[in-house]
């Protein structure tokens, strides 16, 4: 791509609010893959070999049971019938933040930003931020 004018810059202008948050996604889903080699929790434990853990009797023992509206993986436990997920039991379970915005959260985290700092730069509110560094520090 030669210097100058930027082709794509008169497109992304005349995206519509609701479009351009779309690309915004997909481009975050496209660095985190080239950095992290994934884009979701789901995939990182699969990929460091998490094993589906039963939250109610802690046994590895488990069939697969479908998937969730989201598409996420489901588990049942063989021994107490419990149905799962592979993040049950995980700080990112039941999040409803992007993969994008918890990766910049625990990079802030690691680097002792302040909490309302790191609100700030992740667009979360007090009361998340305080939920995650409780999750964070017992988790730990």
């Amino acid at each position: 791509m030669s210097k100058g004018v930027n082709p794509f810059q008169d497109s992304v202008f005349s995206l519509p609010a609701e479009d351009f948050a779309l690309l915004q996604d997909a481009i975050a889903i496209r660095l985190n893959k080239e950095k992290y080699g994934s884009s979701s929790f789901e995939e990182l434990a699969e990929q460091y070999g998490r094993k589906s853990v039963c939250p109610s009797c802690g046994s590895h023992e488990s069939a697969l049971n479908g998937k969730t509206p989201d598409g996420k993986q489901r588990y049942i436990c063989n021994d107490c019938g419990q149905i799962y997920t592979i993040l049950s039991d995980s700080i990112f379970h039941s999040t409803n933040k992007s993969f994008d915005t918890w990766v910049r959260y625990l990079v802030l985290m690691t680097f002792n930003v302040p909490l309302e700092m790191t609100e700030t730069l992740c667009s979360i509110s007090h009361p998340t931020a305080m939920l995650w560094r409780r999750k964070d520090l017992c988790d730990s």
